[in-house]
């Protein structure tokens, strides 16, 4: 029996984000750091003008940001006319509990409202896919995944960060897939090799961790981080990505999120992919655990491997 995505997500307000942006009486961006500045210049872009900044940071109040005031929570707080809040950092959760401690529930999540991730946030477009979600909610083996899969959907729905279930795992280490000591990882879409570092604390010495980075940027960055944590004898850095054949590709990178740099017809530079069963059999060699993390890329990668 398929999943009713419906019942399962209950009743709740589910929002429209742009409507909510254009009806704001007034709105003040939560978080004046490079989120909440980041965040002003894509509503800039539509021609939406925030009032205010407010932030945690006290050196930061009565100061001026991009031509807007930074608010204390508690100036904040007693504003005559109820704001839209806009949160834009990476403590949106805290920020969320904080604003409704205070009494206010007007708020939504914007640290991640960019012209790309308009889509993970339209409701027209998840309620469309509702047989896709149910498949994808079956394939999970355990209830906690489940629950977890079905907070980031009403996430999407409704803006608010506190329906996201907090995972009690390590990043990459769910007890289910983590890796273990000996294994050898290939770490695909390795970014600044920092999930590097984690695998080989995992895998140990007897184990072996293969980075993947395609972008040059991001491979020089790798190679400098798992230098400086002096484990280039557990892992290595292949500057190349995955892909469902053996090929050169167009790559974009982001000016702004090196990590969300992906494979665009529109790119800057030309990256090297091959499969991984080509790679697997030329290297001679089996991983026990491959992670992925390659901006919408995966499924090609996944058909490079075999699983067609």
């Amino acid at each position: 029996m398929g999943l009713n995505i419906q019942k399962e997500i209950g009743e709740f307000e589910a929002i429209d984000l742009h409507a909510v942006v254009k009806s704001a009486p007034a709105i003040v961006i939560f978080g004046a750091g490079n989120g909440g500045q980041q965040l002003l210049e894509v509503l800039s872009d539509r021609s939406v003008k925030p009032d205010f900044f407010c932030d945690n940071d006290s050196k930061l109040w009565g100061t001026t940001i991009r031509g807007l005031r930074v608010l204390s929570p508690s100036e904040l707080a007693t504003m005559n006319n109820i704001p839209l809040i806009l949160i834009a950092s990476n403590w949106a959760r805290e920020i969320a509990d904080q604003l409704a401690a205070q009494g206010n529930r007007n708020f939504v999540d914007f640290t991640c409202w960019d012209d790309r991730w308009d889509k993970n946030f339209n409701q027209n477009l998840i309620n469309n896919c509702s047989d896709e979600i149910s498949e994808v909610y079956q394939l999970m083996e355990d209830d906690w995944s489940k629950e977890l899969y079905l907070s980031l959907i009403k996430y999407r729905l409704n803006a608010d960060p506190r329906l996201i279930r907090e995972t009690p795992h390590k990043w990459y280490a769910h007890p289910m897939v983590s890796a273990e000591s000996g294994d050898t990882v290939f770490d695909v879409g390795s970014f600044d090799g920092k999930t590097s570092i984690g695998f080989a604390e995992q895998v140990g010495q007897s184990g072996r961790v293969i980075s993947f980075e395609p972008d040059e940027v991001n491979y020089r960055e790798t190679e400098t981080t798992l230098s400086a944590k002096d484990v280039l004898g557990i892992c290595e850095v292949q500057n190349i990505g995955f892909w469902s054949s053996n090929t050169q590709m167009s790559f974009m990178s982001d000016e702004k999120t090196a990590s969300q740099n992906r494979i665009s017809e529109d790119g800057d530079q030309t990256v090297q992919l091959v499969m991984i069963d080509c790679f697997a059999e030329e290297k001679k060699v089996t991983p026990d655990l491959i992670k992925m993390d390659i901006e919408g890329a995966e499924l090609h990668a996944i058909k490079g491997g075999g699983l067609r």
